[in-house]
């Protein structure tokens, strides 16, 4: 008897807990399906950059530069992390390697070189490297996702510029 009393409560008690276990799984469950987004939308940043870089030469306007990138991928409506709806400009651009002969020099880096941050700013999208760790953003689960010039991403914790350039 008292074992037919106990069968529903401990149903009771096994979906409660199954309950706030999908609930808190949900949670973190957006925020990286986030952080997916936000490195697939990095992703297309790089191939803008490659499209543009192969058929333009570099100006000594950076910010005119930048400014062509962001107006292609604002087309795309791939400029703007979902994680951040209310930044005016949630990636930010290595002002450094805009110069061509920067570029030059910063390709033989490209795997330690960073060419967009997920970052917060609400005036410009171009930093030189130095004021990019500054303005970094770690808003996936603690990391902030990092395209660097040779198109790999890596999703970093801080403080991510003691190994990075």
């Amino acid at each position: 008897m008292l074992e037919e009393k106990l069968q529903p409560l401990t149903i009771f008690i096994l979906v409660v807990a199954l309950i706030i276990l999908i609930i808190g799984i949900e949670g973190k469950l957006k925020q990286r399906k986030n952080q997916f987004i936000c490195q697939a939308y990095l992703r297309h940043w790089y191939t803008a950059w490659q499209m543009y870089h192969k058929k333009e030469h570099f100006s000594a306007n950076l910010e005119q530069e930048a400014m062509a990138l962001l107006s292609h991928l604002y087309k795309k409506q791939t400029y703007h992390c979902p994680s951040a709806p209310n930044i005016t400009y949630s990636y930010i651009i290595n002002q450094d390697i805009l110069q061509k002969q920067a570029f030059v020099l910063f390709s033989n880096q490209a795997s330690q070189t960073i060419m967009i941050l997920d970052g917060d700013s609400s005036h410009t999208l171009l930093f030189h490297a130095n004021d990019l760790y500054k303005k970094a953003s770690y808003r996936h689960l603690g990391k902030a996702n990092l395209l660097f010039l040779d198109g790999s991403i890596r999703c970093l914790r801080p403080p991510f510029h003691q190994s990075s350039r």
